[in-house]
């Protein structure tokens, strides 16, 4: 495992907004998070990321439907999604979600729960691209599963048992919920969802999640946004607010941390490559053809 340095003209720590700080991170855990100077120890760390006109922030906890990628310009129904997760291969679905994996984390979303019925698809996209993800089970096809993987059930019309999601615990999701919830849209840009940032927050607190915070002993889970060039330049002057919002402001993410992987380094997506873009295509072709 390599150690991480990262340095910020802006860091967005659990609780407050600090000028010229740094974040250290130690085995995939932040061992020291403060303002500048770095401790001249760490900065022999084996990888250094951000630099002047970076703002460091926490990654944002996300529901989306990754796996329903290939129809979602259809806006299909639950019944219609369910119907593709449950004719299609674990590793075709896998495939398909590729697209929508890779723009969550260029959105700074660090923690996916993703929309399914098969926690194998989670399996490989996780063994392919790194990550945390979890699996949100539709309402009318719930096992009661005891997997820790199933993390919240979602609702949607034309699924059957929907009236009752909410009576358990609190932990189910429809297209209305004021979390998080990124269901059937063209993209899984930020921008017009108001307080991500807050949002993501009360996401996590329901399903029983630790929210991506930055703060010494938690799993690193940061974003490294870009506003040294357009989009959102010089965004690392406004107030408190204004950085805490840094999410739908259209920022550029540099870099991407959880644990000890860098999925995102220079504005690119490391583990995803445009030959797997290109057959993720091909399959989402192929079951869209149906």
């Amino acid at each position: 495992m390599v150690d991480i340095l990262l340095t910020g003209t802006v860091l967005i720590s659990s609780d407050k907004v600090v000028h010229d700080g740094y974040v250290y991170v130690k085995d995939g855990v932040i061992e020291d998070i403060g303002e500048s100077p770095v401790p001249e120890d760490y900065t022999f760390a084996g990888l250094i990321l951000g630099g002047r006109g970076r703002i460091i922030a926490p990654g944002l906890v996300g529901l989306i439907d990754a796996l329903a990628y290939p129809i979602r310009l259809r806006m299909p129904d639950m019944a219609d999604r369910l119907s593709l997760y449950t004719s299609t291969s674990s590793k075709e679905l896998a495939l398909a979600a590729l697209p929508a994996v890779y723009e969550a984390h260029m959105n700074g979303i660090t923690t996916l729960i993703i929309e399914g019925v098969d926690q194998r698809v989670l399996d490989i996209i996780e063994e392919t691209v790194g990550g945390r993800y979890y699996l949100a089970m539709p309402a009318c096809h719930n096992k009661e599963s005891s997997t820790p993987r199933v993390k919240a059930l979602v609702a949607g019309t034309r699924c059957p048992g929907d009236a009752h999601i909410y009576e358990r615990n609190g932990w189910g999701y429809s297209n209305g919920s004021r979390v998080l919830a990124l269901f059937t849209r063209a993209s899984y840009s930020l921008t017009n969802l108001g307080n991500v940032y807050a949002m993501s927050h009360r996401l996590a607190e329901v399903l029983g999640l630790e929210p991506p915070v930055l703060r010494k002993g938690r799993l690193a889970e940061i974003v490294v946004y870009n506003t040294i060039k357009p989009p959102a330049m010089m965004l690392y002057t406004g107030d408190a607010s204004l950085l805490i919002n840094v999410y739908s402001s259209g920022a550029r993410v540099e870099s991407l941390v959880i644990g000890n992987d860098v999925l995102v380094d220079i504005g690119e997506h490391l583990y995803i490559s445009d030959k797997q873009l290109e057959d993720s295509r091909k399959v989402i072709e192929r079951l869209t053809s149906r």
